[in-house]
């Protein structure tokens, strides 16, 4: 999707949609608003990592459709998303890494999001689920992508070993 970033500025409040396009979209729009500000591709890529990540949350457990705030500010990202779903407690959350429905492994996205940003703060009741993320646009402050091993994510070496295969070498088969 293309978007003309000249028309957008911040703070800018979007409507994301549990359509297929809606997280598509959003990420578009915070895409453009990142070239905009001439953002540097490592800090672009967390960005959208981090939205990314929040409103996949909020869309599947929320659900419904979720808002996310974007403001720029200085050389910070403060991305805002909230949605309507039943909340959660953060100590209750499953170990990242964990067997999920369906046989699935999850549970990263929030140790991800942790590591990335410089402030994150959850708001969540029955009425629904806030949360803020802090993304610093300075490059200077750019976490080596060497720095974010699986482990920091709450995984044993030996499970991390699992989930790469056998034979891999953590020290650089587990960086992002």
């Amino acid at each position: 999707m293309m978007v003309d970033a000249r028309t957008i500025q911040t703070p800018l409040t979007l409507c994301v949609s549990q359509s297929e396009n809606g997280l598509r979209t959003a990420r578009a729009v915070l895409r453009a608003v990142l070239e905009a500000r001439g953002v540097d591709r490592d800090r672009m890529d967390d960005s959208l990592l981090v939205a990314g990540e929040l409103l996949a949350n909020a869309l599947q457990h929320g659900r419904s459709d979720a808002v996310m705030d974007l403001d720029c500010v200085d050389d910070e990202l403060r991305i805002t998303v909230t949605d309507p779903g039943p909340g959660f407690r953060l100590e209750e959350i499953p170990p990242a890494g964990s067997l999920r429905g369906g046989g699935r492994f999850g549970g990263f996205g929030i140790p991800l999001v942790k590591t990335l940003c410089s402030r994150v703060d959850w708001k969540s009741s029955e009425a629904g689920t806030r949360v803020e993320a802090v993304v610093s646009l300075n490059s200077a402050d750019a976490i080596p992508c060497a720095d974010l091993k699986i482990e920091l994510l709450g995984l044993s070496a030996d499970d991390a070993a699992w989930l790469l295969g056998e034979g891999a070498d953590l020290d650089t088969a587990a960086t992002f």
